[in-house]
């Protein structure tokens, strides 16, 4: 039976946002949060950068250890062999590689360095070279999978699957999808393609929780997990100047619990107790009536 699992990009996504500065060791307590919670994966930073890398040694002697249970600790990388052999020193054997597959990103941002071929063929490189590095897992992720070509999106992530990649990550980079479409698209796109699907939903307009949860549905129906993504905690939304940040991890528990009507693995009361705790002096605020983690 199809289940849903839980990504936590804090230590990764989350540390991008203006004033949401940990560190090391913040970084390393929020991971033992985390684990406590009963979260599948943390997404734990950037493997290839050096000053990184000290920190995911040390985290990943932790895991050996049984500090953070079965949790698992991962990385992400940009979708380049080069950035992945740079990360094999650490040790880590999860990664997410990344790459931008829309027509508009290729165009713009690639500025004719790159097509959907090479796009492709970018990718495969990188999910072989950490084949061959000794990965256990990886996901390929789809950078504004919601405005990519649904037979180009089918295409990516079968050549990640045919060289070893397990998930395919469906990012609404840019806020762009409804529940309703990414409902049905994600359900297509896991019925092409036989992958997990995770869910990297944005909230520009303030719908990447339900985005998130509608994915997750559309995945399940189709007879595929879902790995949905989310950080914690919620950051007020004046302190995000570019009005990107996903939803906190504490709403899209909250919406998957009423939504499925069961338990989703989640301890919620240890969710809201411990919302601020690892993150010290990195001036979060927290909304006083958020959803399962504000003052109720």
């Amino acid at each position: 039976m199809a289940k849903v699992y839980f990504i936590d990009v804090t230590n990764r996504d989350g540390v991008q946002a203006p004033r949401m500065n940990l560190s090391k060791f913040q970084k390393t307590m929020l991971n033992w949060y985390l684990a406590r919670l009963g979260i599948h994966q943390s997404e734990m930073g950037f493997p290839m950068v050096q000053h990184e890398q000290n920190y995911i040694r040390s985290n990943l002697l932790l895991q050996q250890k049984g500090v953070f249970g079965q949790m698992v600790l991962s990385g992400w990388c940009r979708a380049v062999a080069a950035d992945v052999t740079g990360s094999l020193p650490t040790g880590l054997k999860d990664f997410n590689l990344s790459i931008s597959t829309s027509d508009q990103m290729i165009v713009n941002k690639f500025q004719g360095k790159l097509d959907r071929a090479s796009v492709v063929r970018e990718m495969v490189e990188a999910v072989k070279a950490a084949r061959e590095g000794g990965a256990r897992t990886i996901g390929v992720n789809a950078e504004d999978a919601s405005r990519t070509d649904m037979d180009f999106l089918v295409e990516f992530g079968l050549a990640g699957k045919e060289v070893g990649a397990q998930r395919l990550r469906y990012c609404d980079t840019v806020g762009y999808e409804s529940p309703y479409s990414i409902e049905a698209r994600v359900h297509e796109l896991a019925s092409r393609t036989k992958m997990t699907i995770e869910l990297h939903c944005h909230n520009d307009l303030g719908m990447g929780v339900a985005n998130s949860v509608a994915g997750a549905r559309g995945a399940i129906e189709a007879g595929q997990d879902a790995d949905l993504l989310g950080r914690r905690p919620d950051v007020d939304a004046r302190h995000f100047r570019r009005g990107e940040h996903q939803p906190a991890l504490g709403r899209v528990v909250t919406q998957l619990r009423a939504d499925r009507e069961d338990e989703v693995g989640i301890c919620q009361k240890l969710l809201g107790r411990r919302a601020g705790e690892g993150t010290g002096d990195a001036e979060v605020v927290l909304f006083a009536r958020e959803p399962a983690l504000g003052r109720q």
